[in-house]
């Protein structure tokens, strides 16, 4: 139950697209909207062609004041193996050790990467890769009511089978709100596949 919870409100994050579905609420895969925050790969760059620079682009767009201890990386593991860790191991220096340990920490660039199975695995032209940023400054978490779970033996048909009813509910919402406007990037850029 508690896993079913935040995979939603990952979805809702990432993906929300303010239908019911997402409970109404818009994510930052449609909240980001401006070219001032969105950093597209050359032409045809999509995730197995992606270079270093498409990557330097999109940080580069990210605003100093969000370019803080709190920045992160935010994408799916796929993106992770085919675009960053791609790049990371042919980018020269590794040894056998490096490439057969790797590291506790996720990271690119100086950035902690996050993995969230919420984003994007698609590799088509277009597709958002990646969210770059500091996201307590992006997207603001309202939690109403912690997660209650209950149960029953007379719910539905419960007693006649001689079985338990078990109910989770939680009350919370979120809202992309410092995500720039038509000039000016916010606290979150979105890197995309080139069209």
């Amino acid at each position: 139950m508690a896993y079913s919870q935040a995979k939603l409100e990952d979805q809702c994050a990432f993906i929300g697209d303010a239908t019911s579905t997402y409970g109404g609420i818009t994510g930052l895969a449609n909240a980001i909207t401006s070219t001032a925050a969105i950093s597209t790969a050359a032409s045809s760059h999509t995730f197995s062609t992606i270079d270093l620079a498409d990557v330097q682009a999109a940080f580069a767009k990210l605003p100093q004041y969000a370019d803080n201890a709190n920045a992160k990386i935010f994408c799916h593991k796929a993106v992770w193996n085919s675009v960053f860790l791609r790049l990371a191991y042919v980018s020269g220096g590794n040894n056998a050790v490096d490439l057969l340990t790797g590291s506790g920490q996720l990271s690119f660039a100086g950035y902690p990467v996050v993995l969230t199975q919420a984003m994007n695995a698609v590799t088509g032209n277009g597709a958002i890769m990646a969210h770059a940023g500091d996201m307590s400054q992006g997207v603001y978490f309202g939690d109403r009511r912690q997660t209650a779970v209950d149960f029953s033996n007379s719910a539905l048909t419960s007693f006649e089978t001689d079985m338990l009813a078990y109910r989770s509910t939680t009350r919370w919402d979120l809202v992309c709100a410092n995500v720039g406007d038509a000039t000016n990037a916010g606290s979150i850029v979105t890197l995309k596949a080139g069209a």
